[in-house]
């Protein structure tokens, strides 16, 4: 299976403040970071590059989103200075 991406666009990320330095294995520490995403932004789904320079324009109030780009939106968002970046994602069965 190829992990599917998304791309992302956040305000100031801040540690959780949870405090514990227990270690995790690689696939739960990917299942922990999977649930954080889809748990503190928003899914704009297809519409990221739309929403995201609406926010860097200041046309929308600004908060953490998550979707989905094609490489065209993905160099137009660079062209206009969106930062963002892409993280593959893969599928976790509930």
């Amino acid at each position: 299976m190829v992990p599917s991406s998304i791309a992302i666009m956040g305000r100031d990320i801040k540690s959780s403040g949870r405090g514990n330095n227990k270690e995790l294995s690689l696939p739960k520490a990917l299942k922990v970071f999977h649930e954080y995403i889809k748990n503190n932004f928003d899914n704009v789904g297809d519409k990221f590059a739309e929403v995201a320079l609406r926010i860097h324009r200041g046309e929308e109030e600004g908060r953490n989103i998550r979707g989905t780009t094609t490489e065209s939106e993905e160099v137009t968002l660079k062209d206009e200075g969106v930062q963002f970046f892409k993280i593959p994602m893969p599928k976790f069965d509930s």
